[in-house]
C-alpha cells in the first residue's frame, strides 16, 4: 500500500508542475504582448513634421539663347561650406560644352538651387557675379545661408531648454531638416504648441529663427479600459496613468501607470504597473522603462483546487537616432538592452525550476517613406540573448530543447493608404512580419502574430 501512495504522489507532483509550467508560459507570453501594446498606447503619438519649400520647375534641356556664349568650363565657388557628398559641382558641370545665354545660365543656377532646397538648405543662394563670358568660363557662387540668432517671441514661455532639444546652432548652416527635428522634439506632447519663423538677418545669407513655444499644462491624467486580458485572470482591464510633460524643461516625459482586472470572479485576477522616462537630445532619443505584472488564478482539480500565481518584472533601456531624413523619408537606428525576470507559484510555494532570469540586446533599423498620400514602413531588428545582469540559463537548456541565448532577426513591413469611395474616407492597411532564428527558442521568445487589442481612453485632464 505504501508503494502505491508514493507512485500516486509522484504522479500528482509531476502533473501539477507540468500544469504550472503551461499556465506560467501562457501568462508570460500573453503579458509580454499586452505590455508591448500598452507601452505603445501610453507613449505620445510620434510627431512627423515635414516642412517644404516648392522647387522651381526647370526644363530638361538647355534652351537655345540669342545671344549665347560657348562655355567650356564652369567654376562653382562656396561648395566648401556644404557636405562633400552634395553633388553641387557635378550639377554645375552640366553647363559645360554648351552655348549659354541668360536663360541657360538661369536654368543652371535653378538646378543647383533646387538641389540645395531638396537637402534643406533653403536660405542658401546661387549667384552669378559680373564676369566676361568671352573667356569661355562661367563662374557661379553659392552663398551659404547661415543662422545668425535663434530666439523666442515675447509671448513664448521660458520653461524649455533649447540646447538639447533644438539641433540648429547659431553660426551654422540653416538646414530645414534640423528645424523639423527640433520642432518634433519641442512639441512631443499634446499640451505643447511650437511654431517657427525664419526672418532675414542684416548680412547677406544670414537669417534668424524665431520660435514660439507654449505649454498649456505640465501634467495629464488618463484612464484606459480594454478587453485584452485573459479569461483565466480577468478579461477586462482598467488603469490610470499620470503623465508629467517636460518636468525638467528638456521636453522630457515621465509617466507612471497602474492597472488591474475589473470585476473578475473570486480566485482570479491580475495587476500591473509601468514607469517610463525619456528625453530627446538633438537627433537622439533615450529612454528607460520598468514594468511589473502579477497574476493569480484558481484551477479546479480532482482532489482539491490549486492556486496558481506568478509575477514578472521587465527593465528596458532604449536608445534611438534619426540617421537620415528629407521631405519624404526618414531612417532611424534603434537599440535596446533588457532584463526580464519571472517566478511561478503553486499555493504560494515558488516552483524553483520555473524561475526565469534573462537578458539581452536588440539593434534595428526602421525606415518610413511617404509615397503620395500612402505611408510605407519597413524595419529589421536583430536580437541576442546574453548572461548580463545575473541572467540564468533557461530550464529548457538542461534538456537541450531551447536556449535563452537566442539569436533572432525580425523583418517587418507595413503599408497604409487612405482612399475615398462613394464620398466616404477609408484607409487600407497591410502588414508583413517574419522572424528567423539560429537557435531553438523558449516559449517567451517565440514569434507571435498580432498584439492583444487595447482600447484606451487617453482624454486626460490636468491644469
Amino acid at each position: 500500500m505504501k508503494k502505491k501512495v508514493i507512485v500516486f504522489t509522484s504522479f500528482l507532483i509531476v502533473s501539477t508542475s507540468a500544469k504550472a509550467t503551461e499556465i506560467s508560459d501562457q501568462q508570460l507570453i500573453h503579458q509580454q504582448e499586452r505590455q508591448k501594446a500598452l507601452e505603445a498606447q501610453l507613449a505620445p503619438p510620434p510627431k512627423d513634421i515635414r516642412l517644404s519649400i516648392p522647387e522651381k520647375t526647370v526644363p530638361s534641356e538647355f534652351p537655345v539663347d540669342t545671344p549665347c556664349f560657348p562655355i567650356t568650363r564652369v567654376v562653382l565657388e562656396g561648395t566648401e561650406n556644404f557636405p562633400h557628398w552634395l553633388p553641387l559641382m557635378r550639377l554645375a558641370q552640366q553647363g559645360e560644352n554648351h552655348c549659354l545665354g541668360t536663360q541657360g545660365i538661369n536654368m543652371l543656377m535653378t538646378q543647383i538651387q533646387n538641389r540645395l532646397i531638396s537637402h534643406g538648405y533653403v536660405t542658401s543662394r546661387v549667384l552669378a557675379p559680373n564676369q566676361d563670358l568671352n573667356s569661355k568660363t562661367l563662374k557661379l557662387v553659392v552663398i551659404p545661408g547661415k543662422i545668425r540668432h535663434i530666439r523666442y517671441t515675447a509671448e513664448s514661455e521660458s520653461y524649455i531648454q533649447r540646447v538639447t532639444t533644438f539641433p540648429p546652432r547659431e553660426g551654422k548652416l540653416l538646414d530645414l531638416r534640423d528645424i523639423e527635428q527640433g520642432l518634433e522634439n519641442l512639441q512631443r506632447f499634446s499640451t505643447v504648441q511650437a511654431n517657427m519663423e525664419i526672418v532675414p538677418g542684416e548680412q547677406p545669407g544670414e537669417s534668424d529663427i524665431v520660435l514660439d513655444w507654449r505649454q498649456s499644462r505640465h501634467w495629464q491624467l488618463a484612464t484606459y479600459m480594454d478587453d485584452s486580458g485573459s479569461k483565466s485572470t480577468g478579461r477586462y482591464q482598467g488603469g490610470l496613468t499620470l503623465y508629467l510633460h517636460n518636468p525638467l524643461a528638456l521636453s522630457d516625459l515621465f509617466y507612471i501607470s497602474g492597472g488591474r482586472d475589473i470585476h473578475s470572479p473570486s480566485g482570479r485576477g491580475n495587476k500591473n504597473y509601468t514607469i517610463h522616462y525619456s528625453l530627446p537630445v538633438g537627433y537622439w532619443m533615450a529612454g528607460i522603462t520598468a514594468s511589473n505584472y502579477d497574476y493569480n488564478q484558481t484551477v479546479a482539480g480532482p482532489y482539491h483546487d490549486s492556486k496558481y500565481s506568478g509575477e514578472s518584472k521587465n527593465l528596458n533601456f532604449q536608445l534611438s537616432r534619426v540617421l537620415h531624413r528629407n521631405a519624404s523619408q526618414k531612417t532611424s537606428f534603434n537599440g535596446e538592452i533588457y532584463r526580464r525576470t519571472s517566478k511561478s507559484f503553486i499555493d504560494d510555494f515558488e516552483i524553483d525550476v520555473q524561475r526565469r532570469e534573462t537578458a539581452g540586446w536588440k539593434l534595428g533599423l526602421s525606415h518610413r517613406h511617404y509615397i503620395g498620400s500612402a505611408t510605407l514602413d519597413a524595419g529589421v531588428t536583430y536580437q541576442q540573448g546574453t548572461r548580463w545582469f545575473g541572467a540564468q540559463p533557461a530550464q529548457e537548456e538542461i534538456l537541450g530543447e531551447a536556449t535563452a541565448l537566442l539569436k533572432t532577426t525580425q523583418f517587418s513591413a507595413a503599408l497604409s493608404a487612405p482612399f475615398t469611395l462613394f464620398s466616404q474616407s477609408f484607409s487600407y492597411k497591410t502588414q508583413y512580419m517574419r522572424q528567423i532564428s539560429a537557435r531553438q527558442l523558449t516559449p517567451q521568445d517565440q514569434f507571435s502574430i498580432g498584439n492583444p487589442g487595447l482600447y484606451a481612453d487617453l482624454t486626460g485632464n490636468g491644469h
